[in-house]
């Protein structure tokens, strides 16, 4: 009993470290996007490949790290066009459902969006494109997969799936910072649609194309709307 505890205490530590990793291309933004804007300057050639770069070597780190750990290994071998299909579109359907609970909460408590969907819009408008799509659509999906689906499971929740379903909606909502009960909704409605296809499909590149498919949809949106 106490080496479980002592098992998921470690796990927590490592799942904020995990948390800190991804934090590191965000950082790296971040503090181009204060330099530019004291020095009334757009993003520079430089500063693009830098941002690039710093999504690229942590997406490659996280790749890295859970195949080394045996936790996930990326491969197309035994994959199913057939349930790509049914986990892509199936599940999106599902996302857009479930979530529209959360989206009547928000707006009984006043809301328009959620805090993190507005800092999107705002970002949205200082990043470039290619920077904007690469950390959203691409990386994201991978790291966050990795972190609330693979990581909790086997090491948060010591390989039990259904426990590792259930916390993993928790902490990928709170990860996303929801402000109040509406956006905790409609972020663990979509983390609870994405950890069930890695549930029934015991396959991590099935949440990360779920993920990929919802993203990049949001973004195209973010763009022409």
């Amino acid at each position: 009993m106490k080496r479980n505890v002592l098992t998921i205490f470690l796990a927590i530590l490592g799942l904020v470290g995990l948390a800190l990793a991804n934090s590191f291309p965000q950082n790296v933004i971040s503090y181009f996007v204060g330099y530019n804007s004291v020095a009334n300057a757009s993003f520079s050639t430089l500063q693009i490949l830098l941002s690039l770069s710093a999504l690229f070597v942590t997406v490659v780190g996280f790749l890295f790290w859970a195949r080394k750990v045996n936790l996930f290994r990326f491969t197309l071998k035994g994959l199913s066009w057939k349930t790509a299909l049914v986990t892509g579109f199936g599940g999106l359907l599902a996302i857009y459902l479930l979530r529209l609970p959360g989206i009547l909460v928000l707006q009984l408590e006043g809301a328009v969006s959620t805090a993190n969907q507005e800092t999107l819009e705002m970002v949205q408008g200082i990043l470039p494109p290619l920077i904007m799509i690469v950390m959203t659509v691409f990386a994201a999906p991978v790291i966050e997969e990795i972190m609330f689906r693979a990581y909790t499971t086997y090491y948060l929740c010591l390989g039990n799936a259904k426990a590792g379903l259930i916390v993993g909606t928790i902490f990928f909502a709170l990860f996303h910072l929801p402000t109040n009960f509406g956006s905790f909704i409609i972020y663990a409605s979509m983390g609870l649609c994405l950890g069930y296809v890695y549930y029934k499909t015991k396959r991590l590149e099935y949440a990360i194309l779920l993920h990929f498919i919802n993203n990049l949809i949001a973004v195209v949106l973010m763009y022409i709307v």
